[in-house]
C-alpha cells in the first residue's frame, strides 16, 4: 500500500478522547550538568546550554459514546552555543576553543561600522543557538454507528533553528568556523521548520465480510530561512595565510532563500474477508507541489580584502568621497547578482507532480500459524 517515497514514513497520534475527561501537564528539562564532558579520554566542551518541555493535553466527550475531542499543546525551548569558540585576546596560544582572531580587532571593527554606517554587527562568541518548537494537535473521532467512524486530526509544528553562516566558496573564498574564523552574531541566520497538516478518515464495515477505509489529507512544509531585514554587503576579510579571518554583512545566501512544499493525498482501501483470505483492492492519488527561491551569492554585493588594513583604507576612501570611481587598493574580489527578467524579483522554480497508484493484495493463512501476502501495484507519475 505503500509507494513512491524512500526510507521511512511514521505518523501517530496514540490518544483520542474517550467518555471520560482526563487530561495532564508534565514538563521535561535538562542542561549542560546532565551530559559528559569526555570521550576516550579527550575533554568535551559542551556548553552552557538549557532545554525545556511544557505540555498539556486534554480528552472529553462531546456526546458521549458518539463524539469526542482530544488536544495537545507543548511549547519547546533548546538555548545552546552556536559555537564555542572564543577571540583571542592577545598572547593566548591559539588551540582548543581559542581562536586566532583578536578580540580587540573584532571589537574595533565593529565600532567603526556602526559609527561610520550605522550597521549593528552584534557579538561574536558565547553566542546563543535559540530552538524554539511550538506543537499543536486537534483529533475529533465521531462513531456515526457501529460499523461507521470518522476521525479528523490537525497537527501544526512551529520552530526554527539557529544556523552559523555559510562557508561555501560561491560567496569570496569561503570560511571555516574555527580557529582560523569568528563570524558576527548578525552575519549568521535561523531556518524555519513551520509544517501544518489535516487528515480525515472514515472507516466502514459493509455488511459482515467487507470494510472500507477512506483517508484525505493536505500538509504544507515552510523551511524558508527567516527575513534577514536591512541588507548590508557582505564582507570577507583575510588573514596573513589568505584564508578568511572576520566577516560582517547580510549572510551571503539567506536573501530569497525559501522552501515551500503543498501534499494533496487521497486514499481508498477496500477489504474482502474470508476464512483463510482477506482480499485487499485499493487505490491512492496525491498531488505534490514544490516552491524553491535560491538566489546565490550575492544580492547585496560581497566583497574580499586581503587585510583589515586594506578594508580600512577603502571604507575610509568612500566615505571621503562616496561619488568616488577608483579605490586605493585592490579587492581581492567582487561579485554581485541580480534579476535580468522584467518583473521576476526572484528566481521562483516550482515543481507540481501528480503521483497516482492502483495495488491489489491477498493475504493467505493456509495454516494458523502461516500467512502469505502476495501483490501487485502500478504508479504513474504525472509532471
Amino acid at each position: 500500500r505503500q509507494g513512491n517515497f524512500l526510507g521511512g514514513g511514521v505518523n501517530t497520534v496514540t490518544r483520542s478522547g474517550t467518555n471520560q475527561l482526563t487530561g495532564s501537564v508534565y514538563h521535561r528539562m535538562r542542561n549542560e550538568n546532565y551530559v559528559g564532558t569526555e570521550a576516550r579520554g579527550l575533554a568535551v566542551n559542551p556548553g552552557t546550554f538549557t532545554f525545556g518541555n511544557t505540555g498539556v493535553w486534554v480528552g472529553a466527550p462531546i456526546v458521549k459514546n458518539k463524539l469526542f475531542v482530544f488536544g495537545n499543546y507543548e511549547n519547546e525551548k533548546k538555548n545552546a552555543p552556536l559555537h564555542t569558540f572564543t577571540a583571542n585576546t592577545g598572547g593566548q596560544t591559539v588551540a582548543g576553543s581559542v581562536s586566532r582572531v583578536l578580540a580587540s580587532d573584532l571589537d574595533t571593527l565593529s565600532a567603526y561600522l556602526k559609527q561610520n554606517f550605522s550597521y549593528t554587527t552584534g557579538g561574536y562568541q558565547n553566542l546563543p543557538a535559540e530552538t524554539p518548537a511550538k506543537r499543536y494537535l486537534l483529533r475529533g473521532d465521531y462513531n456515526l454507528s457501529s460499523s461507521n467512524k470518522i476521525s479528523f486530526r490537525y497537527s501544526q509544528l512551529d520552530s526554527s533553528d539557529g544556523k552559523v553562516i555559510s562557508g561555501s566558496t560561491s560567496a569570496g573564498l569561503g570560511r571555516t568556523l574555527g580557529i582560523g574564523f569568528l563570524p558576527f552574531a548578525a552575519s549568521n541566520y535561523a531556518q524555519l521548520e513551520n509544517i501544518k497538516s489535516g487528515v480525515g478518515e472514515w472507516n466502514g464495515v459493509l455488511g459482515s465480510s467487507v470494510s472500507n477505509s477512506l483517508i484525505a489529507g493536505y500538509t504544507t512544509n515552510n523551511e524558508n530561512r527567516t527575513d534577514p531585514g536591512k541588507l548590508f554587503p557582505f564582507v570577507d576579510i583575510l588573514g596573513p595565510d589568505g584564508t578568511a579571518y572576520a566577516s560582517f554583512g547580510s549572510e551571503p545566501f539567506t536573501p530569497n532563500n525559501e522552501l515551500l512544499f503543498h501534499t494533496y493525498q487521497f486514499q481508498d482501501n477496500v477489504t474482502k474477508f474470508s476464512a483463510k483470505h482477506s482480499l485487499t483492492f485499493g487505490g491512492t492519488l496525491q498531488r505534490y507541489q514544490s516552491d524553491n527561491s535560491f538566489f546565490n551569492c550575492c544580492k547585496q554585493g560581497a566583497y574580499v580584502y586581503n587585510s583589515m588594513a586594506d578594508f580600512y583604507a577603502d571604507a575610509n576612501g568612500y566615505l571621503a568621497n562616496p561619488n568616488r570611481t577608483t579605490s586605493p587598493i585592490t579587492p581581492r574580489r567582487y561579485q554581485v547578482r541580480w534579476m535580468n527578467i522584467p518583473g521576476l524579483d526572484k528566481p521562483l522554480q516550482t515543481l507540481k507532480v501528480w503521483y497516482g497508484g492502483g495495488y491489489a493484495q491477498d493475504e493467505w493463512r493456509p495454516m494458523a500459524n502461516l500467512t502469505v501476502t502476495a501483490g501487485i501495484r502500478l504508479d504513474v507519475s504525472a509532471f
